[in-house]
C-alpha cells in the first residue's frame, strides 16, 4: 500500500465486491454475461463515488482496472487484497499503483490453501460495510484459483457466510441473475430476507433474476447511496481487529418498490398489445388473400393492404411508446435520480421517435414479409 486513495462522498460506506467466473462458465454466453453484470456493477460504483474492497481474482481484476482507468483521478478508494502465495502470478494490472495504490498483501504460503484464504477474507470482510456476490464457482473441490473455494465450501458462500456473521443487519446484494453459486443462494433464501438492502418487490426480483446488467448496476448503486446518506457523520476507517460487529444504520423506506411495478406494468401491456397486433395482422390479411383465391374476389387483395399497413404503423406506436417506458425504467433507478415518486410522465413520443421504432429491425421483417406478401398477389392478380 502506498500513497492514500482520494476521499469521495460516499467513502465512509466500503463495499465488499466477491465475484469470480465459475470454470463451467469460461468462454460460454453465461460467462460473458457474468463479466458484463459485474464489468456494469463496478462502473456505476465507480460513477457513484463508493469505496470498492474486493480480493484479487483473474477475472475480476482486469476489469477492475479498466473501469478504474477510465476515470483517471476521479476513481474512489480501492482496496485490492491479494495472497502472498500468489505474488508473482496475478495478472500484470495488479502491479499498476496510479489504479491499485491500496494492495494488501496477506496471509502465509506455508499454510494450506483453505486456512490462508481465511487470511484473506477476514480483514477483507471486516473493513466492508455492504457487500455484493456475483457469480462463484460451484461444487465441492478445492480451487487453485486466489479466492473461489475454501475447503469443501464454495468462496462465494464462504465470504457471505462470514459477512453476514460479522455484520448482521447490513445490505447485501445478490446478483442471481449471472448464474454460479450465487443463484444457489438466492433460490435457498426464498421467503427469507438473507440481504437487508432496500430494494422490495419488483426491484428485488430484478436484482435476482435479470440479464440485464446495467439495470441490476443501477439498482444497487442507487440503493448503496442512499444506504450511504442514514449516515449522519462520515464513519471512521474500521479496524481489522475490531472484534465487535459494525454498527448499520436503519434502511430508507424507498418508494421505488412501489413505483417499478407501475412503470413495468404500462410496459408489459404494450408489449402484449404488440403482440397482439401481429396475431391481427396475420389474421386478417391471410383471410382477405384466401377470400381472393378462393372466389375470386378482386377487391380482397388491394383491401388486405390497408390491414397491413395500419397494424405496422401501431406496432410502431405501441414500440416506441415502450421504449419511452424503459427509458423512464431506466432513469428512475439510476444514483440520483431526479424522477419525482409514483411519476409516469416520459419523453414526448414525437414523429421521429415513431419513425425509428417503425422501421426498426424488430418490426421490419415481420410486417415488411405480410406486406410484400399482399402485394405480391395483387400483382399477381393483376397480371392474371
Amino acid at each position: 500500500m502506498t500513497n492514500p486513495a482520494p476521499t469521495s462522498p460516499h467513502s465512509c460506506l466500503p463495499v465488499l465486491l466477491s465475484a469470480s467466473l465459475p470454470d463451467a462458465l469460461a468462454g460460454t454466453p453465461e460467462g460473458q454475461r457474468l463479466l458484463d453484470h459485474t464489468t456494469a456493477i463496478v462502473e456505476a460504483l465507480f460513477d457513484a463515488g463508493i469505496h470498492l474492497v474486493f480480493g484479487g481474482h483473474p477475472t475480476i481484476t482486469p476489469l477492475v482496472h479498466r473501469a478504474a482507468r477510465a476515470r483517471g483521478a476521479a476513481k474512489p478508494p480501492i482496496d485490492l487484497f491479494q495472497l502472498e502465495r500468489f505474488r508473482g502470478q496475478t495478472p500484470p494490472e495488479v502491479g499498476d499503483a496510479r489504479v491499485f495504490d491500496r494492495v494488501h498483501w496477506v496471509g502465509d504460503p506455508q499454510l494450506p490453501l483453505g486456512e490462508d484464504l481465511s487470511h484473506l477474507r477476514g480483514p477483507m470482510v471486516a473493513l466492508a460495510r455492504a457487500a455484493i456476490f456475483i457469480g462463484g464457482q460451484t461444487g465441492s473441490q478445492t480451487s487453485d484459483q486466489q479466492g473461489d473455494q475454501q475447503g469443501c465450501q464454495p468462496g462465494i458462500r464462504d465470504e457471505f457466510t462470514r459477512f453476514r456473521a460479522r455484520h448482521p443487519e447490513a445490505p447485501i446484494y445478490l446478483v442471481g441473475g449471472a448464474g454460479g453459486e450465487t443463484a444457489r443462494l438466492v433460490a435457498e433464501a426464498q421467503g427469507q430476507d438473507w440481504e437487508r438492502n432496500g430494494l422490495q418487490g419488483e426491484a428485488r426480483e430484478v436484482l435476482h433474476a435479470s440479464h440485464n446488467g446495467h439495470i441490476v448496476a443501477a439498482l444497487i448503486a442507487r440503493d448503496l447511496v442512499r444506504y450511504c446518506g442514514a449516515f449522519r457523520h462520515p464513519c471512521p476507517p474500521p479496524q481489522h481487529n475490531d472484534p465487535s460487529p459494525s454498527e448499520t444504520p436503519a434502511m430508507p423506506s424507498p418508494t421505488l418498490d412501489k413505483h417499478l411495478p407501475l412503470v413495468q406494468g404500462v410496459i408489459n401491456r404494450l408489449a402484449g398489445n404488440s403482440f397482439s397486433l401481429k396475431g391481427w395482422s396475420v389474421t386478417l390479411v391471410s383471410a382477405l388473400l384466401a377470400l381472393a383465391g378462393n372466389s375470386g374476389v378482386p377487391w380482397a387483395v388491394p383491401i388486405a393492404l390497408l390491414p397491413a399497413l395500419t397494424f405496422w404503423g401501431l406496432d410502431g406506436f405501441f414500440l416506441a411508446q415502450e421504449r419511452l417506458y424503459r427509458d423512464l425504467y431506466a432513469r428512475l433507478i439510476a444514483p440520483g435520480s431526479q424522477v419525482p415518486d409514483y411519476s409516469m410522465v416520459t419523453a414526448p413520443c414525437t414523429r421521429a421517435v415513431w419513425r425509428k421504432a417503425t422501421f426498426s429491425w424488430t418490426l421490419v421483417p415481420f410486417h415488411g414479409s405480410i406486406l410484400t406478401t399482399a402485394l405480391a398477389v395483387l400483382v399477381y392478380r393483376l397480371a392474371s
